[in-house]
């Protein structure tokens, strides 16, 4: 964004592309929008969460301006 690279063909492909590999991926017009757009998808990093405890002051900073998160804990049937 800073170097406008998103303002051309490319670059708003490239974010097209980018944005295939989060959450859901694109939405059917998005699809529908930018049919031409092809390459290969981005991969996603895998991600392990640590078993530390987590810092409570990181926790309340995370949540302070009226934020808030839910847990789910699901017992691992392996």
């Amino acid at each position: 964004m800073v170097n406008k690279e998103h303002l051309n063909q490319l670059g708003l492909e490239k974010l097209i592309l980018i944005k295939s590999a989060i959450n859901w991926g694109n939405s059917e017009l998005l699809i529908n929008s930018f049919s031409s757009v092809k390459g290969p998808p981005i991969v996603r990093p895998s991600y392990t969460p640590s078993e530390d405890a987590l810092d409570i002051q990181w926790i309340s900073g995370f949540i302070d301006a009226e934020g808030c998160f839910m847990v789910y804990i699901k017992k691992n049937s392996g």
